[in-house]
């Protein structure tokens, strides 16, 4: 029996210890966080992609209004925030912490849920160890890097089509608001989200129109809307609307 248990935890360990590879982005040559931005994520499709990092190894620095040199002994991510519930993320080093001048990097990973569909801001949180010259003391410094992430749902058209910027006035509107896009003879449909990504309504559907649609927004609440519209071509437009 313990053979087994001793067995089971060291595959478990080889599991955890799998998942976690990744390798920097060889093309990552600067200090900082790459990538800025991460692909989209697909409500119900497993989602993995590598966050990597280069840390500095010498920089500069101001304490009490002196510019010092300094040498850069080390850098921890501590956590990485914002990120869908059921997402997790495992670095190719078990401390988290590279030398300076070292690259690492953290693969995330997890499968996006229907309530995590909207615009997300990841943080990724580094502590920086470091000595100033000429000083015996060891230093701490604390950033914060942003990265963009979007969930989106399966097989969305707004998705996979471009999608082009058109106006729409009045705007600020209270009741109604005119879009011109192209005519179409196909049904076309209008969904507003707000700036949290959450879908507020549909807000129209209509099989033929022409230059211009006019949409009532009376029964929307006061707040800015993105408003993406998808018509009979498979044509996508997007407006912004500031409802009063």
């Amino acid at each position: 029996m313990l053979k087994k248990i001793t067995l089971f935890i060291t595959l478990l360990a080889s599991i955890q210890f799998a998942q976690a590879q990744c390798t920097p982005d060889p093309a990552l040559n600067y200090p900082g966080i790459s990538p800025n931005k991460l692909p989209n994520g697909i409500v119900g499709e497993s989602y993995s992609q590598v966050i990597s990092l280069m840390v500095p190894l010498d920089t500069s620095i101001t304490l009490s209004g002196t510019l010092y040199n300094v040498r850069v002994d080390s850098a921890s991510v501590i956590s990485i925030e914002n990120v869908p519930s059921n997402f997790s993320y495992e670095a190719d080093k078990p401390t988290r912490t590279w030398a300076g001048g070292a690259k690492g990097c953290a693969r995330l990973f997890g499968t996006p849920l229907e309530s995590d569909v909207k615009d997300w801001v990841i943080w990724v949180k580094v502590l920086t160890y470091f000595k100033v010259v000429g000083l015996s003391n060891q230093f701490t410094r604390l950033d914060s890097s942003l990265i963009d992430f979007k969930v989106a749902m399966p097989n969305s058209l707004f998705e996979l089509n471009a999608i082009q910027s058109v106006p729409s006035y009045p705007n600020p509107a209270k009741t109604e608001v005119n879009i011109p896009i192209e005519r179409s003879n196909g049904i076309v449909e209008l969904m507003a989200y707000d700036l949290m990504g959450k879908e507020a309504t549909i807000l129209y559907q209509y099989d033929t129109f022409s230059n211009e649609i006019k949409v009532n927004v009376s029964e929307l609440p006061q707040g800015v809307y993105m408003v993406k519209i998808l018509d009979g071509n498979n044509r996508m437009y997007q407006t912004k609307i500031v409802k009063e």
